[in-house]
């Protein structure tokens, strides 16, 4: 269980990462916020 949990995080977290440096301009008020501070 744990093993899967881990491969979800990171899978979340890689996109959250993918998307952060194509939408960073778009979410540029969310990152502003620090709710997705990494």
């Amino acid at each position: 269980m744990i093993n899967f949990d881990k491969n979800i995080f990171i899978g979340i977290i890689w996109v959250i990462l993918g998307f952060n440096g194509k939408l960073q301009d778009i979410i540029g008020i969310k990152r502003s916020q620090g709710t997705f501070s990494v």
